[in-house]
């Protein structure tokens, strides 16, 4: 069983169309599978969109009456669909503006097939490459990516921050155990490299598969915030290096 969980916030212009080639590449590949869209307050025509693919059992809609952030929609989105997951099943996480490459949603199931945790569709790997990407954003992105791969090498990993992902349900499911349902603590754009670092710390095996982001295609305007970013990223190094640090003189002691 696979369960894609789409969040959205005022995406109205694309959503539509998102949906239904969404479906398409669910029903050609995962017959079995359910499309699940959190809508963080959106005031455009989305949640009208949403509604009626709810009604005609196509979707199931997950709805927050104001914005709540990146974190917290995530949150509704794995509370809602991780306590019907066996632990073989697969959760993907993907952006609802037609950035991400639904085509390679089978190619990175197959790579959890093969025996992985966590299967990344990267911009970073050889392969990969992003299309219509703001200089500045792609600049701080690479360069983000490139300090949290020295960070953390024994993933092999080069995109840390892409939402694009597929994950084995019991990855996560441990995650919400040893956290008591709640693993987020930042809710902003970080949440998703959070995810990374606390499954990395439980042992998880990632791998990558060649993406290209098409930022072109994305029709409103971004919600990424800058200076919040770099900010919640660093404190979530600090946090990771003040962990390491004292595991390793807990280990010498």
């Amino acid at each position: 069983m696979l369960f894609l969980i789409a969040p959205v916030n005022n995406e109205g212009a694309v959503l539509a169309t998102f949906v239904d080639e969404a479906l398409a590449v669910l029903a050609d590949n995962f017959p079995q599978a359910r499309l699940v869209v959190v809508d963080d307050g959106s005031n455009d025509q989305g949640p009208e969109i949403l509604s009626r693919g709810q009604q005609e059992g196509r979707l199931e809609w997950l709805r927050h009456e104001r914005r709540q952030g990146v974190g917290q929609a995530f949150q509704t989105g794995l509370s809602s669909v991780l306590p019907r997951c066996r632990p073989d099943d697969l959760v993907s996480i993907i952006e609802a503006d037609r950035s991400n490459d639904l085509q390679l949603l089978p190619p990175l199931v197959r790579e959890i097939e093969r025996g992985f945790d966590v299967a990344i569709g990267s911009r970073y790997m050889p392969g990969g490459d992003q299309v219509g990407f703001p200089w500045l954003r792609r600049t701080l992105s690479r360069g983000g990516n490139r300090l949290l791969e020295a960070l953390l090498p024994e993933t092999g990993v080069h995109d840390f921050t892409i939402f694009y992902r597929v994950y084995r349900a019991g990855v996560l499911q441990q995650l919400y155990r040893d956290y008591h349902g709640h693993p987020f603590t930042f809710n902003d754009f970080c949440a998703n490299t959070e995810i990374a670092f606390k499954l990395t710390r439980r042992g998880a095996r990632f791998t990558e598969v060649p993406h290209r982001y098409r930022y072109d295609q994305k029709a409103s305007a971004s919600k990424f915030r800058v200076v919040l970013s770099v900010v919640q990223h660093l404190r979530l190094i600090g946090r990771y290096l003040f962990f390491r640090r004292r595991l390793f003189s807990d280990t010498a002691h």
